[in-house]
């Protein structure tokens, strides 16, 4: 009896908490929904450009992204792959590339805590804290990946860039895109807040 009451308590916290989520996804401005729209897009590619391991070809047979180095065997028509630790004629330039790894990895959870940020706005709370900080949050996940894009690109001279590049730097334009309309929802919000707070005219 106690675990059908738990049930049914439990199913009625998930339908209210559906409801108000659909109620704030209503209300939600168009500005807002094309923006998270941009944040989920901008995730998707930079999450393939962050773990696929193509952003430059050596050959045909050999190419390596930012955590790995791959080498497709004529033989058996497989792929392996190997951190970059453990070959060490790429790691003849490990500067560069540790702080390539860095700014992308930064600008990587930044966009993460982003996308949730971003969703909470869309249906879960009309923080104007987090509305603030949202935009703030993507600007700099976009500028720390765009950073480890082009200084990739620098450092190859543009030779031989695979998909996993490009990918990438759609990416994180679309999250300084994002950042902007984000920006945008946030400031009509607090003019809106604003029209509303200002007291009536005193008649004498």
């Amino acid at each position: 009896m106690i675990y059908s009451y738990m049930l049914t308590l439990d199913r009625r916290i998930r339908e209210e908490i559906l409801k108000m989520a659909l109620k704030m996804l209503s209300q939600s401005s168009a500005v807002l929904k094309i923006g998270v729209l941009f944040v989920i897009i901008s995730f998707i590619l930079c999450s393939v450009s962050f773990a696929t391991p193509s952003w430059k070809y050596d050959s045909p047979s050999f190419h390596y992204g930012l955590w790995q180095y791959c080498v497709e065997s004529d033989e058996d028509l497989l792929t392996y792959c190997i951190p970059h630790e453990y070959y060490s004629n790429f790691y003849t330039v490990t500067g560069w590339v540790r702080g390539v790894q860095a700014l992308a990895a930064a600008g990587y959870i930044l966009l993460v805590v982003g996308v949730v940020m971003s969703l909470a706005l869309l249906c879960c709370t009309s923080s104007r804290r987090v509305a603030s900080s949202n935009p703030w949050i993507l600007l700099f996940a976009g500028v720390c990946y765009e950073a480890a894009i082009i200084i990739f690109v620098w450092k190859n001279s543009f030779h031989n860039i695979g998909y996993s590049w490009y990918v990438g730097g759609i990416g994180c334009n679309l999250a300084l895109v994002a950042a902007i309309l984000t920006h945008c929802d946030n400031r009509q919000m607090v003019e809106r807040a604003a029209e509303f707070s200002i007291p009536p005219p005193v008649l004498h």
